[in-house]
């Protein structure tokens, strides 16, 4: 609350950010004709109040000294006369009907020591800034609380998970369990004690038997291999090694049949006789009797 000059001061000057923050339907300008008005009197005699000003600058001209409340409580205080003998920031301190004057708005109180300072008013910019630093002040202190909350939960949360399994496994008897029980505690999964070692045994065991049937399928596939070298070398020769009698093994035949270019189904006898059958049909072809 402060004396308004309307031919130095606009609408901007007087509004306070902390009014519109805790009435947000309030526009953001107050009209310049005022309808009603109420006279401020003292709370001993009801005469107007007598407050004394030194600083020129606020005192109004023409109609006289008006301090306004914002306008949804409807209230304006008309002061008849101001004597220049003490500035603005010493009304409320050298005046008694006016030492405990504070204004409400919605959940806030607003004192006469929020608006003076330095002796001149706030503007609406200062206010914005004090309500957003106070704003931003508590939603951290809420942020740092409910993190700390958070966390000392999931403290406890640990602490009871690890009591409850350390007096399972202290109940557990090694040589009466027949599966490996688990005890899920969502952080961890914990088992029983010689579990560890018994996982290792099995793993152990069960990786031996899946390199050994790797080993099998390495040497399957490197005769193969082999032997398909080997035929493939007697073609680009034309000579084999050994006479087709010794040739005694279904694959080796079949792995001829495929080096010659012919069926590879049936059995042994068949894929020797066509295999002759095909000797005789092309002479270049030759055989080591």
């Amino acid at each position: 609350m402060w004396p308004i000059d309307r031919s130095v001061f606009d609408d901007t000057d007087y509004a306070t950010a902390r009014t519109f923050q805790a009435v947000p339907t309030v526009p953001f300008s107050y009209p310049r004709n005022i309808a009603s008005s109420e006279v401020s009197t003292s709370e001993t005699d009801g005469e107007p109040a007598d407050i004394s000003s030194e600083d020129q600058d606020y005192i109004p001209e023409g109609e006289g000294s008006e301090i306004m409340v914002h306008k949804p409580f409807q209230e304006i205080i008309r002061l008849s006369s101001l004597p220049a003998s003490s500035p603005p920031s010493e009304w409320y301190e050298s005046t008694p009907s006016h030492t405990h004057m504070t204004i409400s708005f919605g959940s806030d109180t607003l004192h006469p020591s929020d608006i003076y300072e330095s002796g001149r008013p706030r503007t609406q910019r200062e206010y914005q800034q004090l309500y957003q630093a106070s704003d931003v002040t508590v939603h951290r202190n809420d942020l740092q609380q409910t993190n700390s909350d958070r966390a000392g939960a999931a403290n406890a949360h640990c602490t009871i998970s690890l009591m409850e399994n350390e007096t399972l496994w202290e109940r557990m008897v090694a040589g009466k369990r027949k599966t490996n029980h688990k005890v899920n505690t969502v952080a961890c999964v914990l088992t029983v004690p010689g579990g560890k070692e018994e996982w290792a045994e099995k793993i152990t065991a069960r990786t031996a038997v899946q390199e050994a049937e790797q080993q099998k399928q390495k040497v399957k596939a490197d005769g193969q291999a082999a032997r398909e070298q080997h035929w493939l070398q007697n073609i680009a020769t034309m000579q084999f090694s050994k006479p087709l009698d010794k040739y005694i093994h279904k694959d080796v035949l079949k792995d001829l049949a495929a080096c010659l270019n012919i069926d590879q189904n049936g059995t042994v006898l068949q894929l020797k006789a066509r295999i002759k059958a095909h000797f005789q049909q092309n002479p270049i072809l030759k055989q080591n009797v």
